[in-house]
């Protein structure tokens, strides 16, 4: 129960980033604003970053509902052998989503229906970082795919810190693994903007 009630407490913050930060730009298209964001003088970074930030903020708020839920209503008190560690985890779980948001963000520049990415990767997700069933039980071929998702290594400092362990290793995992999302998505930012200012297609596609 330990382990899926850590699991259950981190659960909200995926879904909070992958299904509402991969349609942030096509809420922007339906509201007429895109234009105006892109032909803003400075980068897609400084617009969206913030966003997924805040996002990251409400998941913050299911992760202490969820444990307070497990408590009072279901009996479960998940055992946390060092806080501290444990909200550090936390948080960096909270920093790195918020990097791996801006990245499927970004994807919904120039795709009308890129936010079906984002809600078709919610379930896949609770699989893939560990969320409901320890990575360790999924097919060998589906672990590259675990590990290069920052999520899964925040998952295993979450329960490392909660049990005694030592998190820094995945927290450090964790944190160069999201970083190499957001600066890719920062790539992929400049090259599609770039790409729908030069054949004027934003509006189209």
């Amino acid at each position: 129960m330990q382990f899926a009630g850590l699991g259950a407490a981190v659960m909200g913050m995926w879904t909070c980033q992958g299904v509402i930060a991969s349609s942030l730009l096509t809420r922007e298209r339906w509201a007429g604003t895109l234009e105006l964001v892109v032909a803003a003088p400075t980068s897609m970074g400084r617009v969206l970053v913030p966003t997924t930030l805040a996002l990251s903020t409400i998941g913050l708020y299911t992760v202490i509902a969820t444990i307070l839920w497990e408590r009072w209503v279901f009996g479960l008190e998940l055992r946390i052998e060092s806080w501290p560690l444990f909200v550090t985890s936390v948080l960096a779980a909270a920093l790195t989503l918020a990097q791996f948001g801006f990245f499927l963000a970004v994807t919904a520049v120039r795709y009308r229906s890129s936010w079906s990415l984002g809600a078709s990767l919610e379930y896949p997700g609770w699989l893939l970082c560990g969320f409901v069933i320890p990575v360790a039980t999924l097919p060998d071929w589906l672990h590259p795919l675990s590990w290069s998702i920052p999520t899964t290594w925040a998952m295993e400092a979450v329960r490392e810190s909660a049990d005694g362990g030592s998190p820094w290793r995945d927290l450090l995992l964790c944190l160069l693994i999201g970083s190499a999302y957001a600066v890719l998505a920062s790539f992929l930012g400049r090259q599609l903007v770039d790409s729908a200012r030069r054949h004027a297609t934003l509006a189209l596609t």
